[in-house]
């Protein structure tokens, strides 16, 4: 037998395969750190829309008398901001002071607009639109 390879891996060899185990690895780390960011802007996407239609739940329950007075929780993980809706269409922030509730429409829009931080720390804020009636 001559003296040829015996079948064996060389350095080289074993030096490229964990080269490009090494880059698969990378590679799928990436893409499940991409996931992890999706996954928590949608999370806060969904707590932000509940913490909104919650408020909006609240204020519908409410004589209008009290909604003007109305402060959003601040006990909460998220932000939230409530704005009416006057009859000039302007938005008139919560708690509205010294309102006079006559220079609103009979149906009142109330805009809630909730956020919450993903994992980035990025506020991530949905509104949602609902009506009182005065």
């Amino acid at each position: 037998m001559g003296g040829g390879r015996n079948g064996g891996f060389t350095l080289v060899d074993a030096l490229v395969a964990c080269a490009l185990l090494t880059a698969g690895l990378v590679v799928v780390a990436g893409a499940l750190d991409g996931l992890a960011l999706a996954d928590s802007a949608t999370g806060a996407r969904v707590h932000a829309r509940q913490l909104a239609v919650s408020v909006l739940a609240e204020l519908k329950g409410l004589p209008v008398e009290t909604v003007f007075h109305y402060s959003p929780p601040t006990d909460t993980p998220g932000q939230i901001h409530v704005d009416l809706v006057n009859s000039a269409g302007q938005p008139v922030s919560l708690p509205v002071m010294g309102a006079d509730v006559n220079t609103f429409p009979l149906q009142i829009e109330v805009r809630v607009k909730a956020g919450f931080k993903d994992m980035r720390g990025h506020v991530i804020e949905v509104q949602t639109v609902g009506f009182i009636t005065r």
